[in-house]
């Protein structure tokens, strides 16, 4: 049975030097398997979903976490329930222009947050919030 750490460590073997991880559960496992193969010589990093994981991890490992992306979920319940309490009307609809019941909830509006851990990539800050807007925009 194949594990999410041994397709890590086969994704580093064939050259990854990143991998972004949205399996939450499985990222430590994964972690391990950066960890051990950064030991024996790759250069490889994470990307995950758990962001409260940078802050559990102890020095020496914290390194192998370049980035965290959030999906703040609770906006949209907030904005749910707040439109149903005062009455108003939430209709089932996903619209390219209006977003999600009539919102959107993107990285630009903070319905998505990016934490970058790595020190490397604070240069680069701004080219990723700028595709990161570009990724999030729907197309026809």
């Amino acid at each position: 049975k194949d594990s999410w750490g041994a397709t890590a460590t086969a994704m580093v073997a064939d050259g990854a030097d990143v991998i972004f991880l949205t399996t939450t559960g499985s990222d430590s496992e994964v972690l391990n398997a950066i960890v051990s193969a950064n030991k024996i010589g790759a250069n490889a990093g994470l990307i995950v979903v758990e962001p409260d994981q940078y802050v559990t991890l102890a020095y020496g490992t914290k390194k192998y976490i370049l980035a965290s992306v959030m999906k703040r979920v609770d906006k949209a319940i907030v904005d749910f329930i707040s439109e149903s309490v005062s009455g108003g009307s939430v209709g089932d609809v996903l619209d390219p222009k209006l977003g999600i019941y009539g919102r959107l909830y993107g990285i630009q509006n903070g319905g998505i947050e990016i934490s970058l851990w790595s020190p490397g990539l604070a240069k680069y800050r701004k080219s990723i919030y700028l595709a990161a807007l570009k990724a999030g925009k729907f197309s026809k």
